[in-house]
């Protein structure tokens, strides 16, 4: 799956990219599936993240039995109210809901949702990819080889991703890889701290850093960065 980048629409104005796509922790039954579902949809570099985990018989953040309410994925959820706050409309839980069940990630929606790294784990910390390494990939002997050898090629590929397609905003989340969106961003130079980390440029778009949106951090501060993409947003419209 080294081809594989995300989900949604690469002509979207919002970009998110992530560290690396979360998944359960049986080889058998949570990661060898995504790897045939895959292969089955044609082995796409974006694919609709709806109708990919459909495929994988994951529904509940689209659709929910009667009486009951769809599922807001834990991590989507910030990057939802901070696309919610960037397009003006009230953050609430209705909207979140609605806005993941109709839209987000999905092809010809205005959101592309991308992964640093191809392969999904079940944490940051474990690496069940242990079991593939032989003559011919030996990068999977550890996390650190691996990661190594995957971000020499996607790192500079997904630079030029955003050169070409041109998104309005990149958003990336995760600030344990501070050092790899360093380089994603030629060479700039994150900050040790601080929430919301003022943006840089690549090309046309506007590139922000912020925590992982599971690590312990307000939402206000994805509200604070929804506004700032609006008001961005703004000049822009106000300046042609």
């Amino acid at each position: 799956m080294s081809t594989f980048y995300g989900y949604g629409n690469l002509q979207a104005p919002y970009w998110f990219i992530g560290m690396e796509e979360g998944c359960g922790p049986s080889w058998e039954n949570d990661v060898i599936p995504r790897f045939k579902i895959w292969e089955s949809r044609g082995r796409k570099m974006i694919d609709d993240a709806r109708e990919y985990h459909f495929d994988l018989g994951i529904r509940e953040f689209w659709e929910a039995p009667t009486g009951r309410q769809v599922k807001v994925q834990r991590t989507w959820r910030r990057l939802l109210e901070t696309l919610l706050c960037a397009k003006g409309q009230e953050v609430s839980e209705e909207n979140v809901r609605q806005l993941q069940a109709n839209a987000f990630a999905m092809e010809g929606s205005d959101t592309c949702l991308l992964e640093l790294l191809p392969l999904p784990s079940s944490s940051i910390k474990s690496f069940d990819y242990v079991r593939l390494e032989n003559q011919d990939h030996a990068y999977f002997a550890s996390r650190s080889k691996y990661r190594r050898y995957v971000l020499a090629n996607r790192i500079p590929k997904i630079r030029e991703l955003v050169l070409t397609h041109r998104p309005r905003h990149v958003v990336l989340y995760g600030t344990t890889y501070r050092k790899y969106w360093g380089q994603l961003v030629n060479s700039a130079t994150w900050p040790e701290k601080g929430a919301l980390i003022p943006n840089y440029q690549v090309g046309e778009s506007s590139i922000w850093l912020v925590p992982h949106p599971c690590a312990r951090v307000s939402q206000s501060v994805f509200i604070e960065l929804g506004k700032k993409l609006r008001d961005i947003d703004q000049e822009q419209i106000g300046a042609e």
